[in-house]
């Protein structure tokens, strides 16, 4: 299949050097994104000559998810007056589950939904209906909550409100991203 991925480059016009896998592209991100300034500064401050730190990262896709241990070796170099810090991005081990995916994250924030309707309905002191017999219900429940999971890849937090569901009632969540 890598061979398919450079012929299209090739056609495209690019020269490949090489390709990576996602978890090794999604390790470089990692440590890209990291502050040099402020590894720099603890650096410093610590008077290590190696900093040595592990992520776990993890991708979760529509169908699976996949998890990467890496480690990152920060360390600093000096020429003359100059310092400059190298990081070297080691992936140590992958596993892949095709039991969690974006679909079964999508059902588990339906349910939560779900169980807000019925926890504000009691509360209301309306009927004994449960929303999760509703199909249709249940299908704008898990339209907003894809709508969620995607919103919330992007923001540390956001605010839910769903609309036309039976009896009027309004569901509003609160869901947040902790790292």
């Amino acid at each position: 299949m890598y061979w398919r991925i450079q012929q299209a480059a090739r056609l495209a016009g690019l020269e490949p050097v090489t390709l990576v896998s996602d978890n090794i592209a999604l390790a470089y991100k990692y440590a890209i994104s990291r502050n040099p300034r402020e590894i720099m500064e603890s650096k410093l401050h610590k008077k290590r000559k190696d900093d040595v730190h592990h992520a776990l990262l993890y991708d979760i896709g529509s169908t699976g998810a996949t998890a990467s241990l890496v480690r990152i070796t920060v360390s600093t170099k000096t020429k003359g007056r100059k310092m400059s810090v190298v990081e070297t991005v080691d992936v140590k081990a992958v596993a892949w589950t095709s039991v969690v995916g974006g679909r079964s994250f999508d059902r588990r924030l339906s349910a939560l939904l779900a169980e807000r309707y019925n926890a504000l309905q009691a509360e209301l002191g309306s009927s004994s209906f449960d929303v999760r017999d509703d199909p249709r219900a249940m299908a704008t429940l898990l339209r907003e909550a894809a709508r969620a999971k995607e919103k919330l890849s992007a923001n540390k937090e956001l605010a839910v409100s769903v609309d036309g569901l039976p009896s009027n009632i309004a569901v509003r969540a609160l869901f947040s991203l902790q790292l």
